[in-house]
């Protein structure tokens, strides 16, 4: 088996900081060795990704001297012994460098190469995909200093390109088979004289296109694009939304359409701008509706945000490469940077150090949030400080959000008085559509007291713990107290008796409302609503019995009990049923 090992701290110079306790944005110590697998290259590696697979093993891919390789591990960070050899498959490389890794619902491996240049599709084996283009790669109209790619809802393949001097762009669409798409654009090819194209996202048939468009000064900038590759005018201002930032990186690099439609724009220096669905700047997000965090730099330094995620409790995900300048002849060694900001744009104060945590060494490649909160990303990186300049690419995986849920369920919490006073709808989140109900009815005595302070700013922590063995934790999530939800304080009084919690836009766990009424035996309530793929629901069909509890930050907490007794559905696709 080949080894697994981690690189050095003195030569990756950006390692997590170690401490007592692992904290958010720390490498995983239960993935690889000490949170990182790391693979020895022949020669120099030319760009690196990564990608995730339903059942938690991870990914990644890169090109060397042997060819274009691809590694894959298990979830805890070992070579998966059945793929491959020892866990690698290398293939003659169709270019000269790996610019994105990207997976299909069926499993397939699509590679972008050469900033676009060409695409090439690979079977879950590794093995090319014969039935795309030719010998499972196409060439593309396209090409430029940067390329991407994005594999549309349909699963027709979407690359954009860019080019600086002049700037320009090219968007091409290829069906499953690898030909051009004739339905888009002209020919399945859209030319753009002054826009070039830095990042894509799906947005419903439509795709958002993010980059630079030209002008005095040149600003960071998205477009939208119908699914026929026509210019959406109903999306920004003619079609394109634009900010100006400072030069020298004026640019949009990567996309993120949030649940409730929101649009989050990540520009190379760090910023964040949260749109509409319609392409507006929400200024109530950040500073004016711009975040911004300060990523130290020292003179001659560099940094290149790359990276966007947003999590499921809405706090959103950042990375960059910082390059430290050392002077010649060696000139920069690159790094990773990891930052967060909450919900409405501050800088989250409680992640790594004022908000950055430091990564592995190397430039960033691939990133990818898993379910569990937790993230990954690949980094490619060679030793110049070695006369031969063999490189290294890595996996790592960094701990993620994580809940304020006791390990086991909290003793002594108001439960319904008559039995089946709890209903539960639970959906795969494997859709938009997906929704959430949980109602506690007919529970027992509460006060107003008891619910806590939610208006000026006391946290309820939803805990879901599976007892079909030992009671553990099984996901769950936080509504945070006071706030604002658009525009509004997202926690209100119902008169004496009661307290409300809106959200249309499901920012946090994809949780929409929260209702909560006081009164004696039989006569208290509560009920959760929810929409979405980030809601708080474990693996379905659910294991039984299900234990739901609402935990206020005063201690208070009440809970429903779902076992087989009042199951009326519970399959891969939906648990529905009545309490205990």
């Amino acid at each position: 088996m080949r080894a697994v090992t981690v690189v050095l701290c003195s030569l990756l110079l950006l390692c997590s900081s170690s401490g007592v306790s692992a904290a958010e944005g720390d490498l995983d110590p239960g993935f690889a060795t000490g949170g990182v697998a790391t693979e020895p290259l022949t020669g120099m590696p030319r760009g690196t990704g990564v990608v995730l697979q339903d059942d938690g093993k991870i990914v990644s891919a890169t090109i060397d001297d042997d060819g274009l390789k691809f590694y894959r591990y298990d979830s805890t960070g070992m070579p998966d012994a059945t793929f491959g050899v020892a866990g690698v498959v290398t293939n003659p490389a169709p270019g000269s460098f790996v610019s994105e890794l990207r997976r299909q619902s069926d499993g397939k491996l699509v590679v972008l190469l050469n900033a676009g240049g060409a695409v090439a599709r690979y079977a879950d084996t590794g093995a090319p995909d014969g039935g795309f283009g030719t010998g499972g790669v196409t060439a593309t109209p396209c090409g430029g200093v940067d390329g991407h790619l994005l594999i549309a809802p349909d699963g027709t393949l979407v690359v954009g390109t860019a080019n600086l001097s002049p700037i320009e762009g090219c968007v091409a669409r290829f069906d499953a088979s690898g030909g051009l798409d004739p339905a888009f654009g002209v020919g399945g090819v859209v030319t753009l004289a002054d826009f070039g194209v830095f990042s894509l996202a799906a947005q419903g048939g439509q795709f958002l296109l993010g980059g630079i468009r030209a002008g005095d000064p040149p600003t960071a900038s998205v477009m939208r694009l119908d699914g026929d590759g026509i210019v959406d005018g109903g999306f920004g201002t003619g079609g394109v939304f634009s900010q100006t930032l400072a030069w020298p990186y004026p640019y949009v690099t990567a996309l993120d359409v949030a649940a409730g439609g929101d649009v989050l724009v990540l520009a190379a220096r760090g910023e964040v701008m949260r749109l509409s669905s319609s392409g507006k700047l929400d200024t109530s997000f950040g500073s004016g509706g711009v975040a911004a965090i300060d990523i130290p730099v020292g003179f001659g330094d560099d940094v290149l945000a790359t990276a966007l995620a947003v999590q499921s409790d809405g706090r959103i995900l950042g990375a960059a490469t910082r390059s430290l300048f050392i002077g010649p002849p060696i000139g920069y060694i690159p790094g990773v940077k990891i930052f967060r900001y909450d919900v409405d744009g501050t800088v989250d104060a409680t992640f790594g150090v004022d908000g950055i945590a430091d990564g592995i060494g190397g430039n960033l490649g691939g990133f990818a949030l898993q379910s569990d909160g937790k993230f990954v990303l690949s980094t490619a990186y060679f030793d110049p400080f070695e006369s031969f300049f063999d490189g290294a690419v890595s996996v790592a995986r960094h701990l993620g959000s994580t809940l304020p849920c006791p390990p086991t369920p909290a003793p002594g919490c108001r439960a319904s008085v008559v039995p089946a006073g709890g209903k539960l709808r639970m959906d795969a989140t494997t859709s938009a559509k997906a929704k959430y109900q949980w109602s506690w009815q007919k529970g027992a005595a509460t006060t107003l007291a008891d619910f806590g302070d939610p208006v000026g700013g006391d946290d309820y922590t939803l805990c879901v713990y599976d007892e079909s063995g030992a009671p553990t934790l099984a996901t769950g999530a936080v509504i945070p107290g006071g706030g604002t939800c658009k525009g509004k304080p997202c926690w209100k009084a119902l008169g004496t008796s009661g307290l409300a919690y809106t959200d249309s836009k499901r920012r946090r766990y994809g949780i929409a409302a929260i209702k909560l009424k006081a009164g004696p035996d039989g006569k208290a309530q509560l009920q959760i609503k929810g929409q979405g793929a980030t809601l708080p629901v474990p693996a379905l069909p659910a294991l039984l019995p299900l234990r739901l509890q609402l935990i206020a930050e005063n201690g208070a907490c009440f809970e429903s009990v779902f076992s087989t007794t009042g199951t009326t559905r519970n399959d891969a696709a939906r648990y529905q049923g009545k309490s205990d």
